[in-house]
């Protein structure tokens, strides 16, 4: 039955999506951690490949942020993780 066989194929791409998006959400929820702990250590606002600050903007942006743009764009040159 066709009806089956599309609703099958629905119910496994919804299943995949949701599981993509609980680990993206465990992603972002690791980086929020360890913010929150580079606030603690004193190091937040400090790009971890150059040393160099973090532009205010970037940080009201994207509070987790670990790199400034430029060493964010290098490490998606090398197609290293970020």
């Amino acid at each position: 039955n066709t009806q089956n066989s599309d609703d099958a194929g629905s119910e496994s791409y919804e299943q995949s999506l949701n599981l993509n998006l609980a680990a993206s959400d465990r992603e972002r929820l690791n980086e929020i951690e360890a913010a929150l702990q580079r606030i603690k250590d004193r190091t937040y606002g400090l790009c971890e490949m150059t040393f160099e600050p973090i532009k205010r903007e970037r940080l009201e942006e994207i509070p987790w942020t670990r790199y400034t743009i430029a060493a964010a764009r290098e490490l998606d040159r090398r197609g290293g993780k970020r």
